[in-house]
């Protein structure tokens, strides 16, 4: 009984039927821990965008609301299709006629109220991951003492004599 689990796959799993199309406009929601990781996000997913042209509006837009975890830095967008999208991350103005309900909602997201983004649907997409931080926090100066000495004679102990293999003393 070594708790070995033994596991066969018989074949891959049949793809998720496709969710109808939803009319736009959508709302597209961005989040990041700060400023800069913002920056990075939005940066990223127009990259994205620009990579991926046939991607289903919906599909982006369920996938940063529902699929993603939402910080303090927030910026929200409302548009038909993603190169309404695109265009509205390169800072252009596009005039969406956007019903009061879901421009109310981007902008409760972006002031950090709690949104429920439940009556969103779509697939999930495979969109950019967070940008961790590349800043390291340790310190140079910092020297390792090495551990104190036990008093352990290795040749005596049970470590050693238990465990021979082929006359030679091993480490477990």
């Amino acid at each position: 009984f070594s708790g070995t689990n033994a596991h066969v796959v018989l074949q891959e799993g049949s793809p998720p039927p496709p969710v109808p199309p939803i009319a736009g406009p959508y709302l597209f929601v961005v989040s990041g821990r700060d400023a800069a990781a913002l920056t990075r996000r939005l940066d990223a997913l127009r990259a994205w965008l620009r990579a991926n042209p046939d991607a289903r509006a919906a599909d982006v837009a369920y996938t940063l609301a529902v699929r993603r975890a939402h910080f303090r830095h927030r910026r929200a967008f409302i548009a038909d299709t993603l190169a309404g999208l695109a265009a509205a991350l390169d800072g252009d103005v596009i005039a969406v006629d956007a019903p009061p309900a879901l421009a109310g909602l981007a902008r409760r997201y972006q002031d950090n109220e709690a949104v429920d983004f439940a009556f969103m649907t779509g697939q999930l997409v495979s969109l950019p991951g967070y940008p961790f931080e590349r800043e390291r926090f340790w310190n140079p100066e910092a020297r390792i003492a090495a551990p104190p000495a036990t008093g352990l004679d290795l040749a005596a102990s049970w470590l050693t004599v238990d465990h021979v293999i082929r006359g030679r003393r091993l480490l477990p």
